[in-house]
């Protein structure tokens, strides 16, 4: 007996999400035909076609045609949320600010999370990334690679919703981060910074440390997002920024260790320089293809500390939100 108000379409809609909820529905299960989902429901068959074609928009089922490939289940999440991100930013229900303010969070955990988890192979193909990257002549090419990037870091942390949702974030953001790169008259200068600091986030979660790469990439975001976006302005983390600014310095060519109390001459590299810079050339890492990995001496690590303890304080000096507070373990994103 059809319920009072409600349409064949919300029967046939009801029943579906129904039976995925109950477990009768699962992952890969070829759903019943238009024809069966009508005649068992008392529905038209244009109600049950509806219906599928809604499910279809929001990624849960899939179509195919010809005999055997009916109405099934997806296996793997679509790019659904992406798009429901791309309408609302356009309608301006969210903004450009709003959505990398969630990207540093859900980034932020992950890269942590990677840390912890990565695989060899995650790891593997994260490297493979950054070598295009460092040879890629153009700006859609790089800004590909960009996104492919960071997916891989989030998907190395072994989390699936923070890789759907980092998915949807980075690809909705694509389009205004490309159209800033245009703009930019220093865009080879650019892509070199970004490139080092990709280098330097994945060399922290490989070394599996993970606070270290958490800062890093939340830093990364922040000074990418002041360079393209500059009167967008979000919340400031300024020892992120530092962290990802000093790692550029850090990782450029022919970099090596320096330290003033043993050194009297400076090679014209900023004071962030000197807290991590250089490579270990005892690092057994070293002659795998991999970038050497950045050699951290005892007074970065107190620098590091002093600035973990100041984002842990409840208040900060600028009164922004404190978005990296949120992100000092895994289960916060």
């Amino acid at each position: 007996m059809r319920a009072r108000g409600m349409s064949g379409f919300d029967i046939a809609l009801h029943h579906i999400q129904s039976e995925i909820l109950s477990g009768h529905y699962v992952a890969g299960m070829q759903l019943p035909t238009e024809r069966e989902l009508a005649a068992s429901l008392a529905v038209g068959r244009g109600a049950v076609r509806e219906a599928l074609r809604v499910l279809q928009a929001q990624g849960i089922v899939v179509s195919g045609t010809g005999p055997g490939n009916g109405t099934r289940i997806r296996t793997t999440p679509g790019d659904a949320l992406g798009q429901m991100l791309r309408l609302h930013l356009a309608l301006e229900s969210t903004s450009v600010p709003d959505l990398t303010q969630t990207r540093l969070v859900v980034e932020r955990a992950a890269t942590e999370m990677a840390a912890h988890h990565a695989s060899v192979g995650a790891l593997k193909r994260a490297r493979a990334i950054v070598e295009r990257m460092e040879q890629c002549p153009t700006i859609d090419e790089f800004n590909d690679l960009d996104t492919a990037f960071h997916i891989a870091i989030v998907d190395a942390s072994g989390n699936h919703m923070l890789t759907m949702m980092s998915t949807a974030i980075r690809q909705t953001l694509a389009i205004p981060i490309r159209s800033a790169e245009a703009s930019l008259t220093n865009w080879d200068d650019f892509r070199d910074g970004l490139v080092a600091q990709h280098r330097a986030i994945l060399e922290a979660v490989t070394d599996g440390d993970a606070e270290r790469a958490a800062e890093l990439a939340e830093g990364h975001i922040r000074h990418a997002y002041a360079q393209l976006l500059p009167d967008k302005p979000i919340a400031e983390a300024t020892d992120a920024v530092e962290s990802a600014e000093a790692a550029v310095v850090a990782l450029r060519p022919g970099a090596a260790i320096q330290d003033s109390a043993h050194h009297g001459h400076s090679h014209g590299h900023s004071p962030a320089a000197h807290t991590v810079v250089g490579t270990d050339p005892a690092d057994p890492g070293a002659d795998d293809g991999a970038a050497p990995r950045p050699a951290v001496k005892a007074p970065a690590k107190k620098a590091r500390a002093k600035a973990v303890a100041a984002r842990r304080r409840p208040s900060r000096s600028r009164g922004a939100t404190d978005v990296s507070a949120q992100l000092t373990t895994p289960s916060a994103g």
